[in-house]
């Protein structure tokens, strides 16, 4: 008994651990084994609850051209591409209104949620295998040279036509709806600046416009004059859809091509709308105080016109005048000799002479731009000496011509008026509609992206499972080594005792 107190009063001997894993084996393996259990349920709860960032993500494939030697993309306008367009403020407007989002979330936050990338996963997988090759060891020069020239090469290999289109994870939207907004958005950026593309035409008398020319209380020759207006804009509209046909054979449902509308309008301007004329000038019920004020009024307003085309063309003249050589001394000082050949001159006096020819080129860009304003304002004066000259006769007309008074003469011209009217609404409404088909096959052969399989949900947990996973371990490890000891210090109490 004595040795066996002596041992206690030592300490801690082998013979007492085996005796305490004897005896307490079995109670520490449940313990471990249940706190083991509880550790994973907490681990799959706090990984499941914890917050993480969810993403959705569009890839979108961009069918626009690039400029030469650029890398910018432009629409088929010839208006500069920017990935801003993709999720600009009116794209976003409308997907919003769209999916009635309003109460639900505010427009800021919705905004704040999108971003756009170009970065794409075959760059990811470029940049980590041209990481991983220089994480090697013992490389020498070459090897990095080597390196960064397959790196380049994969590189230059891939599309740069890609963008991605993000939105992150929003309260209180369900994943059903976030996909399909995120699906909405290239598809409403291309109804949205498709639009911007169509062709820009003459705007058309409608309908409505046609039917009130039956109200002549402004005057018989203003209703004339105004449907002579709306047939030049209807030939207007006519040269322009030309340039969209490019000679095929397209026909509205009706059946008419535009050839045949033309050819419709032409009547009009050539047949109907001069006969109504004679009947006016032939019909004093026809006539009013009305057409006679119309006609000066018109003729005040073409005079006003003139004079001011006038002056812009007297200061165009002077101004060409200014930036023109004035004789073969200016132009060999420029750089340039009588043949028009350039001569250039090295020596101290280059760098003037390059400022000179420089200057030089400048003028000749001027001059270029101030004949074009003065070829346009011409063909404008031409315009208007006509529209002079016509109303002039119709002056002349109105007061020399000898007029009946006959009331067979009104009746006939209503009628004929009457039919004109219902034959001009209808090349209009047709050529409404020919513009529009035209339009939208237009558009349609220009489509300015695609896509690339589906949204793709992207999630990002705050915490990281790992770093979870280790914390978890490393609670339980404490736990369980804490239980041990106070084991431990129990049994060495009772065998002291």
């Amino acid at each position: 008994m004595n040795s066996g107190n002596e041992n206690l009063e030592d300490g801690f001997t082998l013979n007492m651990l085996l005796d305490f894993v004897r005896k307490v084996w079995v109670k520490t393996a449940v313990r471990v084994a249940v706190s083991l259990f509880f550790a994973l349920v907490v681990f799959a709860l706090l990984y499941v609850l914890l917050p993480s960032e969810q993403i959705f993500t569009r890839d979108i494939g961009l069918r626009l051209q690039q400029k030469a030697n650029s890398a910018t993309f432009v629409y088929p306008s010839g208006k500069n591409y920017v990935d801003s367009d993709l999720i600009s403020q009116a794209v976003l407007r409308k997907v919003y209104e769209k999916n009635k989002l309003n109460g639900r979330v505010t427009f800021q936050d919705f905004v704040e949620s999108f971003y756009l990338s170009d970065y794409t996963l075959e760059q990811a997988q470029v940049e980590a295998a041209y990481r991983a090759g220089l994480s090697k060891k013992n490389l020498s020069v070459a090897d990095i040279q080597t390196l960064k020239m397959r790196y380049d090469e994969d590189m230059a290999k891939i599309p740069r036509n890609w963008r991605s289109v993000s939105m992150k994870k929003l309260y209180p939207l369900k994943r059903s709806e976030q996909i399909k907004i995120v699906n909405e958005i290239p598809a409403v950026w291309f109804e949205i600046y498709s639009q911007l593309e169509k062709i820009t035409l003459p705007q058309l008398p409608s309908v409505n416009s046609i039917a009130e020319l039956r109200d002549r209380r402004q005057g018989t020759l203003a209703t004339l004059e105004i449907s002579r207006s709306y047939i030049q804009r209807l030939f207007a509209t006519v040269m322009e859809l030309n340039k969209l046909v490019d000679g095929r054979d397209i026909k509205l449902k009706t059946g008419e091509s535009l050839g045949e509308l033309q050819h419709q309008i032409t009547l009009l301007q050539n047949y109907r709308l001069p006969l109504l004329y004679q009947y006016f000038y032939s019909s004093n019920t026809l006539k009013n105080r009305f057409d006679l004020l119309y006609i000066r009024g018109r003729l005040d307003a073409i005079e006003r016109d003139l004079v001011a085309n006038a002056a812009q063309q007297t200061a165009a003249e002077k101004a060409l005048e200014v930036v023109s050589p004035r004789n073969t001394a200016l132009a060999a000082a420029s750089g340039k000799g009588k043949d028009n050949s350039v001569n250039l001159q090295l020596g101290d006096s280059f760098l003037p002479y390059l400022t000179q020819l420089v200057r030089n080129d400048y003028s000749n860009s001027i001059r270029t731009k101030i004949g074009s304003e003065l070829l346009e304002n011409k063909k404008e004066i031409a315009r208007l000496e006509t529209e002079r000259f016509f109303h002039s006769r119709l002056e002349k007309n109105f007061l020399t011509q000898k007029s009946s008074t006959q009331a067979e003469n009104t009746k006939e011209f209503n009628s004929l008026f009457e039919q004109f009217q219902k034959e001009l609404a209808s090349a209009s409404l047709k050529l409404s509609n020919m513009a529009e088909l035209l339009n939208n096959e237009y558009m349609a052969n220009r489509i300015f992206y695609v896509t690339d399989g589906s949204v793709k949900l992207q999630k990002s947990n705050l915490v990281s499972p790992a770093k979870l996973l280790l914390g978890i371990i490393a609670l339980f490890a404490l736990y369980n080594a804490v239980a041990i000891l106070l084991d431990f210090n129990r049994f060495f109490a009772v065998e002291e005792k």
